[in-house]
């Protein structure tokens, strides 16, 4: 890049010189009548000699401000371009919120626009590892949602997996109480779950987990799970549905669809409390 403004630079150098040098002269060209009546007064030859005097001690700084000027030009235009494309992709991909969830006042933040989203939501989509600080606790973001919404299908990580006491080793918690934090979940959404309307149903995955996934209505958050630290310090990117689905919120909603249709994720079954093993049918 900086190749190319030096290339720009020297291409535009000279013409610009000129071009002071051009209002120099039209200045003497419009004061030509004056020059000409007093062509043989002495204080304006020496007004004369004493200006091209200047501008020629001076040539240096008059390039150097010019080249300053282009410069600054050219970095103008460079990152007005930039922004430019910048916008065009966000807005292709549907990005509505960016959170880099760096202090407990961003995160607290995200958690409350959370909130008010979810409470206008009728339908909730979520995979996640432990959901307790997402609707599990008391005061989470979706903990009133829940009681709210029409359905809610709910992807979560299996309390017994190997994977979830790996993932507490990780971000140095109690396997006993991270595991307990899922089971709380569950048991939150089972006091929700209505047997004759089956409003809520859930998943649960073995695997680490990777991804977090909030999907309300036309609107998704997303985490990534940082391998040593809670996901909540992680970035949260927020993204809309877009008019032509070529959105990053339709590549989400196919991701979690694909996810909650695999049969190798089983079902839980609230009237029994277990899951319902469909992997060898």
């Amino acid at each position: 890049m900086k190749k190319k403004i030096r290339i720009v630079y020297q291409y535009f150098e000279t013409p610009l010189i000129h071009i002071v040098t051009s209002f120099i002269a039209i200045y003497f060209t419009y004061n030509l009548d004056n020059l000409l009546k007093n062509w043989t007064d002495p204080s304006m030859i020496e007004s004369v000699n004493s200006i091209a005097e200047k501008v020629g001690k001076h040539i240096w700084a008059i390039e150097i401000t010019c080249g300053i000027i282009i410069m600054i030009f050219l970095e103008l235009i460079i990152y007005i371009v930039k922004t430019y494309k910048l916008v065009k992709v966000a807005k292709g991909s549907g990005i509505f919120i960016y959170n880099p969830n760096s202090t407990l006042a961003r995160i607290k933040a995200n958690n409350d626009y959370l909130k008010e989203k979810g409470e206008e939501c009728s339908h909730i989509h979520y995979l996640g590892a432990t959901g307790w600080n997402t609707f599990g606790k008391k005061g989470s973001p979706l903990y009133y949602a829940l009681e709210k919404c029409e359905s809610a299908e709910i992807i979560l990580l299996d309390p017994n997996s190997k994977d979830a006491k790996e993932r507490a080793k990780n971000i140095n918690m109690d396997i006993a109480l991270y595991q307990d934090e899922i089971r709380s979940s569950i048991a939150r959404l089972k006091s929700l779950w209505d047997p004759k309307r089956d409003n809520i149903k859930l998943k649960l995955y073995r695997n680490y987990p990777l991804w977090k996934y909030i999907l309300l209505g036309r609107q998704v958050w997303i985490w990534q799970y940082p391998q040593m630290k809670h996901v909540e310090s992680s970035p949260c990117y927020g993204f809309s549905r877009s008019v032509d689905e070529n959105g990053i919120y339709s590549h989400i909603f196919a991701q979690f669809q694909r996810r909650w249709n695999s049969t190798h994720i089983p079902l839980y079954n609230f009237n029994i409390d277990s899951i319902i093993d469909n992997t060898n049918k």
